[in-house]
């Protein structure tokens, strides 16, 4: 009367589970196996006693009325109550679901864990033995494992335990009472195989975690090695620490980035007080990220990368209603993809990194450049150009170091010039232009450690003190322009070494002595050179001074020169015959000194010359009776020239600008064919001795835009083909002895802002058709015989005030509507 408990049975196949997967699957169990690993004694002595509780516990479920079994009446062969008879050539698997009341208490216990564990009872060879077999699922090997007895009350001895038989993995006592004295034998051992799979396991993670540990290490000394060069001087402010911070200040948003530790990292980027003011960029950056804009929320370069860029466009944006900026800030877009003016390149990693950002003309008013930039060190072209941005060049550009080109011209920028920043820039800066803003202070000495630099625009600031003469160093520069600032002293002599230099701008200053000699070399090597409106003295040097050039290897340098600005200085001597040495030469420009002598009478050799201005100087004798072909300007204005109209000039047909005036000794008439000069622009004769007509002909001069006459001894009438001058704005024909009616054609004239006529002969009265002259500024008519009254249409354009500032006429005309009705208007009547 055996009653078996599943629930405790199936404790002992957990234990033979447990005792499985502690020695690898059920395959790898050998019956033969011996046992001698540690480990593994520790791992099985877990199952062991996983399967003592459990037979323990299935024991006191059982419920028997004797501890000995009782034999079968008639033995049968096989059976395991009778080992007398057991077979010893085979085993003959006793039936599963037998009846419990047909077993001895041992086979009901084999048989009952048979069936919990999916095992096949299967009596033994041998007396007092149980063995059991496991149906592994599948196609997987079976495992036999075999129960052995000792007598009631003995225990087992080391023997037993130590070296089982080869099927043992226990001994069960022949009575329920002494169960406790199960003895569960040793396990099987591993297979060799396994455990030098094991041991090579665990030395291929041994060498790769001290692989990481050491390339771990290697970050750490590289960073600090990098943080160490770049630590400033003690006057030079710190730049930024790439590190994370222990964490000062928790917004109450954005969670994500608080539990990260991201806006700790944002905050050692930025200054603590902007980052923490709600109107400051960097907030406005860093909450944008955190509560719009979810894409990065771990700390490393894509960060940095993305909250530059967010802080650019909250810094520009700020003050620009009418910015150009619109496609930026997209939630969840890659900062590469909001601007086609910005430009990435795929780094090794993979990453898309900004190596280009030109934002020029944008509208950016008022708006200012952010530090946070220097965080982008790929960085390798930055361009802000015209956008009038204010305040100061951040000194935390000197981050980017990969910085080639930086533009900044044409703002309001009004700091010094950033001296901190250059040392960072040293290496690989080419271009630097901070033109047309509002800089001060000194030329730095830092400037010449920038060896790359090939361009140098600092023109139009308000920078003072001298040129320093450590910008010899820079032995790669090509371009120098300083131009409309308030440098004073000399042109150091050390320019003479740089011998890349092609282009210099030092116009508009305050330079003061005089051109040395070694400045004879530098004009000739150079392909631009400008000091226009400085207070130079002395003569000008003469590149050829032994003409013709005897040394071919210097004309060849010379002939790379193409323009000479050394206007508004005050310069004396005469003019070297330079002009027909330089045939590359298309702008010379010597205007406003005191030269004297000659001009050199053949230009023709300058072919592609395009301007020459020689006005305001002192020269003398005869005009040029030959010209280049591409001449567009030629003025010799106010000079002492004695010379007839020259008519080989007006059939140039590229020539946009002739003015002669202030040369009383010019006489002679207008020609008829100048027509030729159908390109002109603006014809300039006042203030010289030209008699005769008005050609019809310059009605022909459909472009002509300022017609200046006056003061000459011109007479005739005015010629009605005035009225194709359609584009027209000055019309200046005063003091001479021009007669008849005013032409009513003047009213064809719609550009027309100046009308002066005064002090001629004209008679009759002022047409009406003036009053369509509707840009018309200044009318003045007086100094002749007119009479009448003013049109009532060109007074309403007086009173109106739109355009017309001033009416001067004579006493004889009328004028009803044009007095002080308005204190802003202004009438004039020389005879009132």
């Amino acid at each position: 009367r055996i009653t078996r408990q599943n629930s405790s049975v199936s404790s002992i196949s957990d234990g033979l589970s447990h005792y499985a997967s502690a020695s690898g699957d059920w395959s790898s169990i050998q019956s033969s196996a011996n046992m001698t690993n540690e480990s593994g004694r520790q791992e099985r002595a877990v199952a062991r006693s996983g399967v003592r509780r459990g037979i323990l516990k299935a024991s006191s479920r059982f419920e028997a009325t004797t501890i000995e079994p009782t034999p079968d009446p008639t033995p049968t062969p096989g059976d395991i109550s009778n080992p007398d008879v057991a077979s010893t050539s085979s085993q003959t698997p006793l039936p599963l679901h037998s009846d419990p009341s047909e077993l001895g208490h041992r086979e009901a216990l084999a048989l009952s864990m048979a069936e919990a564990s999916h095992l096949e009872y299967v009596r033994a060879n041998a007396p007092g033995v149980v063995q059991l077999s496991h149906r592994a699922p599948g196609n997987r090997p079976s495992t036999s494992f075999s129960l052995r007895t000792v007598p009631e009350g003995s225990r087992a001895s080391s023997s037993m335990v130590s070296t089982p038989s080869n099927h043992d993995i226990g001994m069960v006592p022949p009575a329920m009472a002494a169960l406790d004295n199960l003895v569960l034998g040793n396990t099987v051992e591993r297979p060799k195989q396994e455990e030098e799979d094991r041991a090579k396991r665990r030395k291929l993670m041994y060498l790769s975690c001290v692989g990481v540990i050491g390339f771990v290490i290697l970050m750490i000394g590289v960073v600090m090695v990098v943080n160490s060069k770049a630590q400033p001087s003690p006057e030079t402010p710190t730049a930024w620490t790439i590190a994370t911070p222990e964490p000062s200040y928790t917004p109450t948003e954005s969670p994500i980035f608080v539990l990260s530790g991201v806006y700790s990292v944002l905050e050692a980027y930025s200054e603590a007080q902007e980052f923490r003011d709600p109107s400051s960029p960097q907030y406005k950056a860093s909450h944008w990220m955190a509560n719009t804009d979810d894409m990065i929320t771990d700390a490393g370069p894509a960060l940095r990368q993305r909250y530059a860029m967010c802080v650019l466009y909250y810094a520009t944006t700020a003050n620009a209603p009418n910015h150009r900026l619109m496609d930026w800030m997209r939630a969840r877009v890659h900062e590469c993809d909001w601007s086609p003016f910005i430009v990435c390149e795929t780094s090794g990693l993979g990453s898309r990194e900004v190596v280009s950002i030109d934002l020029t003309r944008q509208g950016l008013e008022r708006g200012r450049i952010p530090a946070e930039l220097g965080l982008l060190n790929r960085l390798e072209r930055l361009i802000l150009r015209e956008n009038d941005l204010v305040g100061a060049i951040p000194y935390k550009l000197s981050m980017l170091t990969s910085l080639i080109i930086l533009d900044l011209s044409d703002n309001q920028l009004s700091s010094e010039l950033p001296v901190a920043a250059m040392d960072g820039w040293k290496d690989n800066l080419e271009s630097l232009d901070l033109s047309n803003n509002e800089l001060k202070g000194t030329i730095p000495e830092e400037l010449s450690d920038l060896q790359a630099l090939r361009e140098l625009k600092l023109g139009h600031n308000m920078i003072t003190g001298t040129i320093s003469p450590q910008l010899g160093n820079l032995t790669k520069l090509t371009r120098l322009t300083l131009i409309n600032n308030q440098l004073e002293g000399t042109i150091p002599p050390i320019l003479e070494s740089l011998t890349e230099l092609r282009i210099c701008n030092l116009d508009h200053n305050v330079l003061t002595g005089r051109l040395p000699e070694e400045t004879v070399d530098f004009l000739a090597k150079r392909e631009e050179i400008t000091v226009s409106n400085n207070l130079l003295t002395g003569a000008v040097p003469n590149p050829f001074p032994n003409s013709p050039m005897a040394d071919k290897d210097v004309v060849n340098v010379n002939l790379k020169l193409k323009r000479i600005d050394i206007s508004d200085n005050d310069l004396s001597g005469t003019l070297p015959e330079i002009l027909s040495q330089l045939p590359n030469l298309r702008s010379f420009d010597v205007a406003g000194n005191r030269l004297t002598g000659t001009i050199m009478s053949d230009l023709s050799g300058s072919e592609i010359l395009v301007f020459l201005d020689l006005s305001r100087n002192r020269f003398m004798g005869s005009l040029p009776t030959r010209f280049g072909r591409r001449l567009q300007h030629f003025d010799v204005s106010h000079n002492r020239l004695t010379s007839t109209f020259p008519t080989e000039i007006v059939i140039l047909t590229d020539l946009k600008h002739l003015s002669m005036s202030s040369n009383t000794g010019i006489w002679g008439t207008i020609p008829a064919d100048i027509s030729g000069a159908d390109d002109l622009q603006f014809l300039g004769v006042s203030n010289c001795s030209l008699s005769g007509v008005l050609p019809d002909s310059i009605g022909s001069l459909i472009h002509l835009q300022y017609l200046q006459a006056e003061s000459n001894g011109l007479n005739g009438t005015l010629p009605s083909q005035l009225r194709s001058l359609t584009e027209l704005r000055t019309l200046l024909l005063h003091s001479n002895e021009l007669e008849g009616m005013l032409p009513r054609a003047l009213g064809r004239l719609t550009a027309l802002e100046r009308l002066t006529l005064s002090d001629n002969n004209f008679t009759g009265s002022i047409p009406r058709e003036l009053q369509s002259l509707g840009q018309l500024k200044s009318l003045i008519l007086n100094g002749n015989m007119l009479s009448g009254t003013v049109p009532r249409g060109v007074c309403n354009m007086m009173t109106g005030c739109s355009n017309l500032e001033e009416i001067i006429i004579d006493d004889g005309v009328q004028c009803s509507c044009c007095n002080a009705e308005k204190p802003d208007c202004r009438y004039q009547n020389p005879g009132s």
